[in-house]
């Protein structure tokens, strides 16, 4: 990997972090689609143990127990962690533009025979 130029170095790290973004994204969306599916499993163990109880009793319950809320602690820290891989795929995007531009500027130097960087 130290053959590539610097520009293409930022492109594997753009894709590393891609990547890494993605898996974040797919594990915060699975949580977030099991939610009434976790939640109709508490109730219906509560259910068991009280046939009698309201719908409106049973999911009071669910919600505040413990189980349920370990759930969304969890739900919430994989949103978080997706989110920061975002963060972090951004950064590497913005970075490849720059390089990018900074490489175009170059060549329109060369181009236009623009050799002297300042100074005396």
């Amino acid at each position: 990997m130290s053959n590539l130029t610097e520009l293409e170095r930022t492109v594997v790290e753009w894709r590393k972090r891609g990547l890494a973004w993605a898996e974040a994204k797919m594990k915060a969306d699975l949580l977030e689609k099991d939610k009434e599916s976790f939640l109709a499993g508490i109730i219906n163990a509560l259910r068991k143990a009280d046939p009698d109880a309201s719908d409106t009793k049973l999911k009071a319950q669910a919600q505040g127990s413990q189980e349920y809320r370990d759930f969304i602690t969890g739900m919430v820290l994989a949103k978080h962690a997706e989110l920061i891989a975002k963060v972090e795929y951004d950064c590497v995007d913005k970075l490849f533009s720059a390089r990018q531009s900074d490489q175009s500027m170059e060549r329109a130097k060369i181009e236009k025979g623009i050799f002297h960087t300042g100074g005396k």
